[in-house]
């Protein structure tokens, strides 16, 4: 896959809290933001919805996208991991 322009980001715990606003911060910064969320995928998809409405006013808006996960699992953040390299072809 061709390495987007965007730099990409992945915060644990993104759907509430800290890990909230640090998702907020980075995508009106313009990276691509994942994040995970081990509970509620309604409230992870709403604030990934809130998030990207606060972006509205750049042209290219980033890509705000919840991903279940509970970090314990070693093999399923690796997991995660892969899949976002997949995706967008780069951590930062």
């Amino acid at each position: 896959m061709e390495q987007m322009s965007k730099q990409v980001a992945l915060v644990t715990g993104g759907a509430r809290g800290i890990g909230k606003a640090i998702v907020g911060h980075l995508a009106r910064a313009g990276y691509h933001v994942v994040f995970t969320y081990n509970s509620s995928e309604a409230t992870a998809s709403a604030v990934a919805a809130e998030i990207m409405a606060t972006c509205s006013w750049k042209s290219e808006l980033p890509i705000v996208k919840p991903v279940k996960l509970d970090v314990v699992s070693h093999s399923g953040s690796q997991a995660v991991v892969e899949a976002i390299v997949a995706e967008f072809g780069q951590i930062d």
